[in-house]
């Protein structure tokens, strides 16, 4: 699925920092978006990976333990909760920070039926239009679109991330932390801190 990535795209940096070609670099984008919106919209973030399911069908997912609500929960109850709007953020993040790296709106929504599915289908009507644009407004905020990049390149070069190693991530594009602490952690503690 090419998307016509050219040299003055942020995401073309990405593919030439890791070596990845144009697929695998909008797959580790797409689900960075998912792990970034899920850690700055405190959902509970969980292991994002970019390797490819073939019996879901997915390039890559994002499991995200974001909400429990009871069996017998109706959609007003969600959408009372709050939450509502926040899934919808969420569901549409991966398009959100596609655009976000040069991809055209078009192509960015490529293989994200999924993420518009669930978003409509607990959303109330507002569209998915309406949470993409959530989504790009969360991204362009101070310091995501440097954390949207790291959390990129971790998934291409590690291809599954654990949320405790993603958040010290995203603490190093807030200034919190510095990748030489997150190397010295993981040459104490070993491969498994990318898994945590």
């Amino acid at each position: 699925m090419k998307r016509f990535v050219s040299e003055d795209m942020p995401i073309y940096e990405i593919m030439k920092e890791t070596g990845a070609d144009e697929d695998l670099a909008a797959t580790a984008v797409h689900e960075a978006g998912h792990l970034l919106a899920a850690i700055r919209l405190k959902l509970y973030p969980g292991t994002t990976t970019i390797i490819p399911n073939e019996e879901e069908g997915t390039a890559g997912h994002s499991c995200h333990d974001i909400v429990e609500f009871p069996a017998d929960a109706t959609d007003e109850d969600i959408i009372a909760s709050g939450m509502a709007q926040k899934l919808g953020i969420h569901s549409m993040a991966g398009a959100a920070a596609l655009q976000l790296m040069g991809i055209s709106e078009k192509d960015s929504l490529l293989g994200a039926d999924s993420g518009i599915e669930a978003a409509m289908r607990l959303l109330g009507g507002l569209g998915a239009e309406f949470y993409l644009d959530k989504a790009l407004s969360l991204f362009h905020q101070e310091n995501n679109p440097a954390a949207l990049r790291l959390l990129a390149v971790q998934l291409l070069l590690h291809k599954t991330i654990g949320a405790g190693y993603a958040e010290q991530i995203v603490d190093v594009a807030d200034d919190e932390a510095t990748m030489a602490e997150i190397d010295e952690a993981i040459a104490i503690q070993g491969k498994g801190f990318i898994l945590e």
